[in-house]
């Protein structure tokens, strides 16, 4: 495990190497704002890889986002005041990674499952479950909860080489958004539609400078109104087992 330590080493430099650029290509007074991300410890020991990607942080300007959530998932189990069992975003991709890297799908797998806090007493380690996690928007709403798709889609298309080099750094095998496939699917080299599970999923096969990825699109995970199982863990569990192919 010393040389996957040593590999994530490396990675988390090119990481960091991105995100000042990145973070320095942007206007003065919206430097401040930047959040960066990336990919928590033992990502890249895991199969698959899996990568989820947001829309933007809400209220966390000038912070890493892995440092902070990695405190919540772990040490408090708290998303602000709000226990990560009750937090439907961040319980769901926990939910989601446990399903997919221990091959559950099922009811029965669901209702046998850790709760997120259990989940993260051993995330991000060996034996745990680890993913990483990148928004389209590295600038942090500080000013409501709502999220401006047009002012997302804009920035998106100006940071497209960064989104990119993002991801290929990650090398993601799967890659689960919520809602924002319109957008997405335009940061990549070819993508095909293989199928849609109902309204929940969306499954798409894209390439990235040669690599093919096996790509989600699903509800935005904090959507109220969808259940757990039916709307995401089913859905995407049962598309993973079907399209994901470990070679």
């Amino acid at each position: 495990m010393a040389d996957m330590k040593t590999y994530e080493n490396e990675k988390q430099k090119h990481i960091d190497s991105l995100m000042l650029e990145w973070r320095n290509s942007l206007p003065e007074n919206s430097r401040k704002l930047f959040v960066s991300d990336g990919f928590y410890p033992y990502y890249f020991a895991k199969t698959p890889k899996i990568l989820f990607i947001g829309k933007e942080t809400l209220e966390m300007s000038g912070c890493d986002y892995i440092c902070e959530l990695l405190e919540c998932y772990v040490k408090s189990k708290k998303i602000g005041d709000i226990p990560i069992n009750s937090h439907a975003f961040h319980r769901r991709l926990l939910y989601l990674a446990y399903g997919i890297l221990n091959g559950k799908s099922t009811l029965e797998d669901f209702n046998a499952m850790p709760c997120a806090s259990e989940i993260g007493d051993c995330f991000a380690t060996e034996n745990g479950i680890s993913f990483a996690f990148m928004n389209l928007s590295k600038i942090s709403n500080e000013t409501t909860i709502y999220a401006d798709m047009e002012v997302i889609k804009n920035r998106a298309e100006n940071d497209k080489k960064f989104i990119r080099r993002e991801i290929d750094i990650l090398e993601p095998d799967i890659i689960i958004s919520g809602n924002i496939g319109h957008i997405l699917t335009q940061m990549v080299d070819n993508f095909d539609v293989v199928e849609h599970l109902g309204e929940d999923v969306c499954v798409h096969k894209v390439k990235l400078n040669g690599r093919e990825i096996l790509y989600l699109d699903c509800w935005h995970f904090s959507n109220f109104t969808k259940a757990d199982f039916a709307n995401f863990f089913l859905p995407v569990c049962s598309a993973v087992k079907k399209y994901f192919k470990n070679s």
